[in-house]
C-alpha cells in the first residue's frame, strides 16, 4: 500500500510539471493507449494535454534492492532479432548442448528418447517428449539430490550460452550493444512514447538515472562472465575509453520450483530458464 500511494505522488509530481489528462494501466495491448506501440514495457501511461503520452515501468523494493529491469526467459530471447541475426542456431545448439549434460542423464530412460526428439521447438514453443517428463517427476520424487545437480549444470550451460555469444571476437560487442538498446527496458528519451523506470520505496518514488543507456555510445569492448560460488548469477562488463566500467548484473534461474502439479520450475524449464537484468554498478 505505501508503494502505490509513491507511485500515486509520483504521478501528481508529474501532473504539476505538465497536465495530465489520463492515467492507464497498459499490461496488455487492448489496454494501452492508442498511439502506444504493441509490445511497449510500460506498466502504466501518463497522457498529457498536448497529447503526449509517457510509459512508466513501475518496480518496487529497497533502497539497496536490484529489481529486474529486463525479465524475459532464455528461449524467448534467443528467438529475438538481435540473436538470431548473430547467431540463428543458437537455441538449437542450447537445445543440443542441454541434452548431452544434463537430459541424456535423467535415469531409466529408453533409448526411443533420443537428443533429435527430447524436446520439440517450434516458433514460440516448446514440447518436451511425454517419457522424459515422466522420468524427470520419478527422478525428483526419488533421486533429489541428483534431480538439483542436474538443475545446477542445467543453469550453468544456459548461463555459459550466452557468455559465449557475448565473448565472441567477431559479433559479441555488437549483439551485446544491440540487445540492452532493444530488450533492456532502458528509458528512451526519443521514443515516440518514451519510457522512464520508477522505482518505490516505501513512500517515496523516483525515476531511475539512466547510466547504461547514457554509457552504452562509448562501450568499445564487453567481458561476460560467472559469478564466483553462484548458481544462477553472471555479469556483463561494458568497457569505455580510460578504464571506465559499467558492470550488468544478470541473473538466470528456475522461476518456480518443480512440482508434480505444474513440471515447469527448474528441469522441467527445458530451454526456458529465466533470464534477468537486475541493475549496474
Amino acid at each position: 500500500m505505501n508503494n502505490a500511494i509513491a507511485i500515486h505522488k509520483f504521478i501528481l509530481d508529474q501532473n504539476k510539471d505538465k497536465k495530465i489528462v489520463e492515467t492507464r494501466w497498459g499490461p496488455t495491448n487492448k489496454s494501452k493507449p492508442a498511439g502506444v506501440p504493441g509490445g511497449h514495457p510500460g506498466d502504466i501511461f501518463l497522457t498529457y494535454f498536448d497529447k503526449s503520452i509517457l510509459g512508466v515501468s513501475l518496480k518496487a523494493g529497497t533502497e539497496k534492492s536490484k529489481e529486474p529491469k529486463m525479465n524475459s526467459y532464455v528461449g524467448s530471447s534467443l528467438r529475438k532479432p538481435c540473436f538470431t541475426d548473430y547467431f540463428p542456431k543458437a537455441l538449437p545448439q542450447l537445445k543440443d548442448e542441454l541434452w548431452d549434460k544434463v537430459y541424456s542423464k535423467v535415469p531409466n530412460l529408453p533409448k526411443e528418447v533420443t537428443k533429435q526428439n527430447y524436446l520439440t521447438l517450434t516458433t514460440n514453443r516448446q514440447t518436451p517428449h511425454p517419457i522424459l517428463k515422466e522420468k524427470v517427476l520419478l527422478m525428483f520424487k526419488y533421486q533429489n539430490r541428483m534431480f538439483e545437480e542436474l538443475y545446477k549444470e542445467m543453469n550453468l550451460v544456459c548461463r555459459n550460452k550466452f557468455i559465449s555469444m557475448i565473448n565472441n571476437n567477431t559479433y559479441g560487442l555488437n549483439l551485446t550493444k544491440r540487445w540492452i538498446m532493444e530488450e533492456f527496458n532502458l528509458p528512451k528519451d526519443n521514443a515516440e512514447v518514451p519510457l522512464v523506470l520508477v522505482k518505490a520505496v516505501g513512500i517515496k518514488a523516483e525515476a531511475q538515472l539512466a547510466s547504461v543507456k547514457d554509457f552504452l555510445p562509448a562501450v568499445s569492448k564487453v567481458k561476460a562472465y560467472l559469478k564466483i560460488n553462484s548458481v544462477q548469477e553472471w555479469f556483463i562488463d561494458l568497457m569505455g575509453d580510460n578504464n571506465h566500467k559499467l558492470t550488468l548484473l544478470m541473473t538466470i534461474r528456475s522461476d518456480s520450483e518443480y512440482r508434480e502439479q505444474k513440471q515447469k520450475g527448474k528441469l522441467g524449464a527445458y530451454t526456458m530458464l529465466k533470464l534477468l537484468y537486475r541493475g549496474a554498478k
